[in-house]
C-alpha cells in the first residue's frame, strides 16, 4: 500500500472515530479518556470537534497508527498497554496517576516564573475560574469539590476568596514553584457532586504571613467586616460613607474608600518594625488624581510610626513616599525619619498598582520600597523603628484598595515580582481539561 493511500485511510479512520464532549459554559478545551478502549496501533490521535453551542472538544476514544514503513511495535494509548507489533496495542484508558476517579475532571496549570532566578517556596498562587479554563457546569455548589494536587499526588492547601457567577476567584499554596521556567505545574480535580468543602485558609498563607485581607468581603453581613485569612486575627472593622463600600479589585473585589470611609484594624505588633524585626506590608491601590500630599494608609502612636502617601502636584505628582518616625516618646527633640519616595511614574492615574513596603532590621537596617514588582527607592542605612500602640488606618484618599498584607519577615524582590503577577492574574497558564 503507498503511503498516501495509508495516510487517507488513517485520516478516515480518525474522523469516524471522533467524539463529540457535551457542551458547557463557554470555550473550555478537554480530552476524553475511555476505559477498555482497543487502537490497532496504539498512539492516540486527538480530535478536534465542535459541538453546537461553540465549545471545542478533543477525543481520544480511538487509538491510530500510521507508519511508512512496515509494521513496527503499538505504543498503547494514553494509559493503555503498548503491543510487540502495530496491530497488537490495546487502547487508551485513564491516565494512571488520577489522582481519584470520584473526581472526572482535571486539568493542568502551569506556573509562570521563567523571569524569577529564586525558587518560591510555600508560595500563595490566585487562581480565577471562568468559562474558557474550566467546565462551570461540572462544579459543585461553591467549589465544594475544588481540589488542587500536586504532582506527587500531595493535596494542597486552598482558599475560596470568591464564588458567585461572574467570579470565582481561589489561593492555592504551592510547596515549591521552580525558578526560571514556566513548565512546573500543579492539578485542578474537579466534577465530584459528593465532594464537601475542603478549604483551609490559614494553610495558604502559612509562610510567614500575619495579616492577609481580601478586602472583597460583604460589608454588610460579614462578621468581622474584613476578615483576616492568615488566622492571626488582624480583623478590619469598616466605617462606611456614601459611594463607598465593595467594587470590583484586581483580585476579587476589593472596597472603595472615600470621604469618611475607613479600614481599621486594632493595634498590633504585626504591622510595626520593632528591634531585630523584619516586616513586609503589601497593599493594591488604585486612585486618581489628588489634593496635595495625601496619606493614604499609616500606624501611628506616641509620635512615632510609619505611613505611606501620594503626590499630585508639580514633581511630587502620582509619586508614593513611604515615610517611618522613629521617637522615644512625644517629648522627643530630635525624632529621626527615614523616607522613600518613587520618581518619574504617575501612580495616580486610574489605574491598579502594588505597593510593598520592605522594613529590613534583622542585621543592615533598610527601608525599601516596590510598586508593581519593581524596586523604587531603597534609604539604608535607615532608622526604620515603628513600634507603637496605634491602629492601622486605611482613609484620606478616594480610591479602591485590595489585598492587604503584613509578613513578619523582609520578602525578596523575586517574591515580590511574582506576587504582582500573581495578583493579576497572569502567572497560570490552563492546558486542556480531561475527563476520566
Amino acid at each position: 500500500m503507498s503511503f498516501r493511500a495509508l495516510l487517507l485511510g488513517v485520516t478516515a479512520l480518525a474522523s469516524a472515530c471522533a467524539l463529540s464532549t457535551a457542551g458547557d459554559e463557554g470555550s473550555s478545551t478537554s480530552t476524553t479518556h475511555h476505559e477498555g478502549a482497543t487502537g490497532s496501533g496504539g498512539s492516540l490521535f486527538p480530535v478536534t470537534t465542535s459541538s453546537g453551542d461553540g465549545v471545542t472538544s478533543s477525543s481520544s476514544s480511538a487509538a491510530v497508527t500510521a507508519s511508512a514503513s512496515s509494521a513496527s511495535a503499538g505504543s498503547g494509548g494514553m494509559g493503555g498497554t503498548g503491543g510487540a507489533t502495530a496491530s497488537s496495542g490495546t487502547g487508551g484508558g485513564p491516565p494512571t496517576d488520577w489522582w481519584d476517579p470520584s473526581w472526572g475532571y482535571r486539568v493542568k496549570i502551569k506556573l509562570t516564573n521563567h523571569a524569577q532566578g529564586e525558587d518560591l517556596v510555600d508560595f500563595p498562587v490566585l487562581v480565577t475560574l471562568t468559562a474558557g479554563k474550566v467546565k462551570l457546569t461540572n462544579l459543585a455548589d461553591a467549589g465544594a469539590d475544588v481540589r488542587f494536587v500536586d504532582p506527587d499526588g500531595t493535596l494542597l492547601d486552598h482558599e475560596i476568596e470568591q464564588w458567585q457567577p461572574g467570579a470565582k476567584v481561589l489561593w492555592v499554596r504551592v510547596p515549591q514553584v521552580d525558578k526560571g521556567t514556566d513548565e512546573d505545574f500543579i492539578w485542578l480535580y474537579y466534577g465530584n457532586p459528593s465532594a464537601t468543602d475542603a478549604q483551609n485558609p490559614g494553610g495558604v498563607w502559612q509562610n510567614d504571613y500575619t495579616a492577609v485581607l481580601h478586602l472583597g468581603d460583604d460589608l454588610g453581613t460579614s462578621s468581622p467586616q474584613l476578615h483576616d485569612s492568615s488566622g492571626h486575627a488582624n480583623d478590619g472593622a469598616w466605617t462606611a460613607a456614601t459611594g463607598a463600600g465593595t467594587t470590583a479589585g484586581e483580585a476579587g473585589d476589593g472596597v472603595h474608600v472615600k470621604g469618611a470611609a475607613a479600614i481599621t484594624i486594632a493595634d498590633s505588633g504585626d504591622f510595626d518594625a520593632a528591634n531585630n524585626e523584619d516586616r513586609t506590608f503589601e497593599l493594591w491601590f488604585k486612585t486618581a488624581a489628588q489634593q496635595g500630599i495625601t496619606t493614604f494608609v499609616s500606624k501611628y502612636g506616641d509620635c512615632r510610626g510609619w505611613s505611606a502617601s501620594i503626590g499630585d502636584s508639580g514633581s511630587t505628582k502620582g509619586t508614593v513616599t513611604a515615610e517611618v518616625i522613629t521617637a522615644d516618646d512625644c517629648n522627643d527633640p530630635s525624632p529621626k525619619t527615614a523616607t522613600v519616595t518613587s520618581t518619574g511614574t504617575d501612580y495616580g492615574d486610574s489605574a491598579f498598582h502594588q505597593l510593598v513596603v520592605v522594613s529590613k532590621r534583622d542585621g543592615e537596617e533598610t527601608l525599601a520600597v516596590y510598586l508593581d514588582g519593581v524596586q523604587v527607592g531603597l534609604q539604608t542605612p535607615a532608622d526604620n523603628k515603628s513600634g507603637n500602640d496605634g491602629p492601622l488606618v486605611i482613609q484620606g484618599v478616594d480610591g479602591i484598595f485590595d489585598e492587604l498584607r503584613a509578613s513578619d519577615v523582609a520578602r525578596s524582590t523575586a517574591w515580590i515580582a511574582a506576587g504582582r503577577l500573581s495578583a493579576s492574574d497572569a502567572f497560570t497558564a490552563f492546558q486542556p481539561n480531561e475527563t476520566y
